[in-house]
């Protein structure tokens, strides 16, 4: 296979690693790497900061999840309240990316730079990471002051970088009914177009969502235990007499791609009538009526990733904008059917974008 492709293919976000430093000439090539990415009418917008200081990386750390702490947004709130989250998952090295407010397309510009590091990184078997939460330490100027970042220039990301401690896993499904090939040739236009049958259609919709009154907990950890959480919810809701209504759900508030697996937040609830009070673990709410962007997915619910992303792509190419977690409403019980067979509706809140 051509080297460049292998690379791009087998790549991971790696949140774990060696003690060991990485090597200055490895971190000289990945540096160069970044600087020749494409950028907008060549403004090369870009400032590097380079951190190898652990006490400075926690700093970092231990800023950004402080302001996390005070967002709106939930589930960013809950990882900045997480003692055990190192948002640069104890990387050895951290490179802080930021783009010159003035350039043409500074956001575009960085990530171009970051996929390049990524990618260089990936080359010589050397673990990265992609962290967009490093921003919110930098939001405060004195901090950007205290790290030399030149003024007119906003932090956009972060970049971990360690050696491995484990090889790459194998990728998730990709998403391969995104082509649309145009200007066909007249001999091919009654021939079936074999180049779109790559991946399965998925039908992503915009429904409403009734107000309803749920008992939870939440969980962190492992989503293997899913199907015993969901156990352990309904099992409340049926001592205690309570009338289910059909909806049983896990909210999800930060993801396997940015956290470690035991640092996952979720909760698993179940839709109920009638009238309880929260007691131990169990908690009581009502959901609003709200409206979501919609898929399915049959298989296990560790394989759910590619219809999550898939219902974002289709929010954003629909100008819509995602206002909450994604949740997953299962539709039958993993006790009486094998993981081939379970059904997820995936939901994510949105609202149109005017």
């Amino acid at each position: 296979m051509n080297q460049v492709l292998d690379t791009i293919k087998s790549r991971r976000s790696v949140r774990k690693y060696q003690d060991k430093q990485i090597k200055d000439e490895e971190l000289e090539k990945i540096l160069e790497a970044a600087i020749y990415a494409p950028t907008g009418h060549n403004d090369q917008p870009w400032h590097f900061t380079i951190i190898q200081n652990r006490d400075l990386i926690n700093q970092i750390n231990e800023g950004a999840k402080e302001v996390m702490k005070t967002m709106d947004v939930e589930w960013i709130a809950n990882m900045g309240k997480s003692e055990s989250l190192n948002i640069f998952h104890q990387a050895p090295t951290v490179i802080i990316v930021s783009g010159r407010k003035d350039a043409t397309t500074p956001l575009v510009d960085c990530s171009a730079a970051v996929s390049n590091m990524l990618l260089a990184a990936e080359s010589m078997d050397i673990g990265s990471c992609w962290i967009g939460l490093a921003k919110f330490y930098f939001l405060n100027g004195e901090n950007r002051e205290k790290f030399n970042i030149p003024e007119n220039y906003e932090v956009h990301f972060g970049v971990s970088l360690g050696y491995k401690v484990r090889k790459n896993p194998e990728a998730l499904l990709r998403h391969k009914n995104v082509f649309n090939y145009v200007d066909v040739s007249s001999q091919n236009i009654n021939k079936p177009n074999t180049k779109l049958q790559l991946g399965v259609t998925m039908d992503v919709i915009e429904k409403r969502i009734e107000e309803t009154k749920v008992a939870y907990i939440p969980y962190s950890g492992s989503y293997d235990r899913i199907p015993e959480h969901i156990q352990e919810v309904g099992q409340w809701v049926m001592e205690k007499g309570l009338e289910m209504t059909g909806r049983v759900y896990g909210t999800y508030f930060n993801s396997p791609e940015d956290v470690a697996e035991e640092d996952l937040q979720y909760e698993i609830g179940f839709s109920f009538a009638g009238d309880a009070l929260p007691e131990d673990k169990i908690g009581i709410k009502e959901i609003p009526e709200h409206t979501v962007l919609s898929a399915m997915h049959q298989g296990p619910y560790t394989e759910v990733g590619p219809v999550i992303h898939a219902v974002v792509d289709y929010a954003v190419a629909n100008g819509y904008d995602i206002v909450g977690p994604v949740t997953e409403v299962y539709l039958n019980d993993p006790a009486e059917v094998p993981e081939s067979e379970l059904l997820t509706d995936v939901q994510f809140p949105v609202m149109k974008i005017k």
